[in-house]
């Protein structure tokens, strides 16, 4: 792998997918929050520090997508729309679809305003009087409404925000925060 491999997006927190193929493969795509590739070589990645990257596989039809979502793209439905494209462009099955769900900040420590409970009412968990958002959950149902089986996502146990050691995190560590990258590729 190396670097004239990768493709980039200018993450904006939307719903925007990029189908990649060798044929038509640029460095950057504006306004790009996923990635959809059936294409070895081709190295799709998003960038996070505290929403969630996920990994998509399909791995009869070989089709791999990357997604970025925070609460704008899961609220925009992000990983359903990447879904359906893989589904309609790809002939991909649900019943194949294998999902994992990278690094991302934990439920215990994601506190929003209380507006939050109008967009998330399932995921949304009051403690304190504190508003507490659960991404994973968020994301998790969309997937299974999507026709994907439980047994096929998989989620990562790590928190960005607790796990100082090992991840980035914005709400942690405000505008001086790093980033993570997440990349697949089929090689």
């Amino acid at each position: 792998m190396n670097f004239k491999q990768f493709v980039f997006g200018k993450q904006v927190h939307g719903r925007n997918i990029e189908i990649v193929t060798c044929e038509k493969k640029q460095r950057l795509y504006p306004y790009c929050d996923g990635f959809i590739t059936s294409e070895k070589g081709i190295v799709i990645n998003v960038i996070t520090a505290d929403c969630l990257p996920i990994f998509i596989y399909d791995p009869i039809k070989s089709v791999i997508a990357l997604l970025h979502s925070g609460w704008v793209g899961t609220y925009l439905r992000i990983v359903e729309k990447g879904i359906k494209l893989i589904e309609k462009t790809f002939g991909c099955s649900s019943k194949n679809i294998l999902v994992h769900i990278g690094p991302s900040i934990s439920a215990n420590n994601y506190k929003v305003s209380n507006n939050f409970i109008d967009y998330f009412p399932n995921s949304i968990i009051k403690k304190k009087n504190q508003t507490f958002l659960d991404l994973q959950k968020e994301n998790i149902k969309l997937l299974i409404s999507c026709g994907l089986s439980e047994k096929n996502i998989t989620s990562s146990n790590s928190c960005t925000y607790s796990n100082v050691e090992e991840c980035h995190s914005f709400r942690r560590d405000g505008g001086k925060s790093q980033r993570m990258v997440s990349f697949m590729m089929i090689s």
